[in-house]
């Protein structure tokens, strides 16, 4: 914001002094108006030019080529009143190119700030997951969780590192349900994390909905590259074939407004889910 509202000021500074107007057709008058200085230093030294050149925009860094060009016409310039209109472009196009750029940089340090935060999440949940699983005396179901994460982790990480950033999310998420609902499992079903609260039960159907697309995530997951005999493949099958049944049931029940038995039908979908992913080979609570 302080870039675009300095490049405005500049704007309109030329506009009311009149700097560029000015009766002259010398270059060492024209090296004297303030908004050569200015503008020069706005597209080759300001943090809006680095942010430009540093986008993956090919729009902003096209109109930030085309503004150098136009500022350097306007610098060559010995007509004062053709002058100003070159450096008028240059400063419309350099301020198009700043804002074309921004979104993108600031959604990529959103991205950042979300990839971390949800990683340190599922970190703690893990840590918590060892001292209950220590109490509990579950080494083994512990070490089998820490396995299961860190192949979520990696899968994440890929796909952050191709720009997938939804994809890594969603992967993200399924690690965060995977060892919560584990810790709960281990304490007997008490909750270390505080329950929720829904507002409707269309509300609790959605949450439902979203854990559901959650465990599908985490079949192809933890299920794919995994070697399985002809009998386990067709069982998994079987699995997902009737959770998919269960859950085209909710959508239809929740297509009527009949959320209650909407609900009941995606949590079925569900458990179907866990018993597909256990019959792999892989214990997740369920």
């Amino acid at each position: 914001m302080k870039i675009l509202n300095l490049l405005l000021m500049v704007f309109f500074s030329g506009l009311l002094s009149g700097g560029l107007i000015a009766d002259s057709s010398t270059n060492e008058s024209l090296s004297k108006d303030p908004r050569l200085s200015y503008v020069g230093k706005l597209i080759y030294e300001s943090h809006g030019a680095k942010q430009v050149e540093q986008s993956a925009n090919e729009e902003a860094v096209q109109l930030y080529s085309e503004a150098k060009f136009l500022y350097q016409q306007a610098v060559d310039q010995s007509d004062m009143a053709q002058s100003g209109r070159l450096l008028d472009q240059a400063l419309k196009k350099m301020m198009t190119a700043v804002r074309l750029s921004r979104p993108e940089t600031v959604k990529q340090e959103k991205n950042i700030r979300d990839f971390k935060a949800r990683k340190d999440s599922v970190d703690t949940l893990l840590d918590a997951h060892d001292r209950v699983a220590k109490e509990k005396n579950q080494k083994r179901v512990n070490e089998q969780l820490h396995l299961q994460t860190e192949a979520l982790f990696k899968e994440a990480k890929k796909l952050y590192d191709e720009g997938k950033f939804d994809q890594a999310r969603k992967v993200m998420d399924g690690a965060y349900v995977m060892v919560k609902t584990s810790v709960k499992s281990l304490r007997g079903g008490d909750t270390l994390v505080r329950s929720l609260n829904f507002a409707s039960t269309e509300e609790e159907y959605l949450y439902e909905v979203d854990r559901n697309d959650t465990h599908k995530m985490l079949i192809k997951v933890l299920l794919d590259k995994k070697k399985k005999s002809a009998n386990v493949d067709m069982r998994i099958k079987q699995y997902e074939e009737k959770s998919l049944d269960l859950r085209l049931q909710a959508e239809e029940s929740a297509g009527r407004g009949d959320f209650k038995g909407a609900l009941k039908l995606i949590e079925e979908s569900t458990y179907y889910l866990v018993k597909a992913i256990r019959s792999g080979g892989v214990y997740i609570p369920g």
